[in-house]
């Protein structure tokens, strides 16, 4: 697979039997600070990132890949990194790291 940079070898698509699935309370992660300058500007909407889920179920090489601005993208970088994850499994039910999509859908505070 493709280390990415981060010295972490990806299993190849084909070898993914289960992806990661997210555990711990996600919604713990609604609780975050608003950026005042896309509060300002009325911002909301998703910001798509791009992760690493290793093979402990840890988080790593956090992206952007579609992005609102405004801070928003900052945020959504530091809740990535604090999602934890039962790692993928192989086609041998052994656990491997992948690379995922995660989107963080954000909202104005009422």
């Amino acid at each position: 697979g493709d280390d990415d940079a981060t010295g972490i070898a990806l299993a190849p698509v084909t070898a993914i039997a289960i992806m990661p699935v997210s555990v711990g309370d996600v919604d713990r992660l609604s609780n975050y600070d608003y950026p005042a300058a896309a509060r300002k500007q009325g911002v909301e909407g998703d910001v798509v990132i791009s992760l690493i889920v290793d093979e402990h179920g840890g988080v790593h090489s956090v992206r952007v890949v579609t992005g609102l601005g405004f801070g928003l993208d900052e945020e959504a970088k530091k809740l990535a990194r604090k999602l934890s994850f039962r790692p993928a499994l192989d086609t041998r039910q052994n656990p491997i790291a992948v690379r995922i999509p995660w989107t963080f859908k954000f909202t104005l505070p009422k």
